[in-house]
């Protein structure tokens, strides 16, 4: 499946084995049909991105935790309240990463 995704867009491929990749990229086009009906039939999976307001990661700051040191936004409090609603610091025992949170595109 990993193959089928790389050669979906082998023109702009730019990892490993990119000029390899790159020699196919006549069968880009071949390999987008392939993965969209792939798809549909739900044998190949959807990706899956991230994304957040600006305001989260503009800003920054150090916190101690457990003896690490993590860089958080500054305003973390507002990050988990965008992200897992008002009641974020009970657990949602049925959480879908995907379905729930705002920040997740598919």
């Amino acid at each position: 499946m990993r193959l089928i995704e790389v050669l979906s867009f082998s023109k702009t491929y730019n990892g490993r084995g990119k000029y390899l990749v790159r020699l196919f990229s006549f069968s880009e086009y071949f390999f987008k049909l392939i993965k969209k009906f792939l798809i549909k039939k739900d044998i190949f999976y959807k990706k899956a991105g991230y994304s957040h307001p600006y305001k989260f990661v503009s800003k920054l700051k150090k916190i101690k935790f457990f003896d690490l040191n993590i860089i958080v936004p500054f305003s973390c409090l507002d990050y988990l309240n965008y992200t897992y609603g008002k009641n974020w610091r009970k657990a949602k025992k049925k959480y879908n990463w995907v379905k729930d949170s705002p920040s997740t595109t598919v």
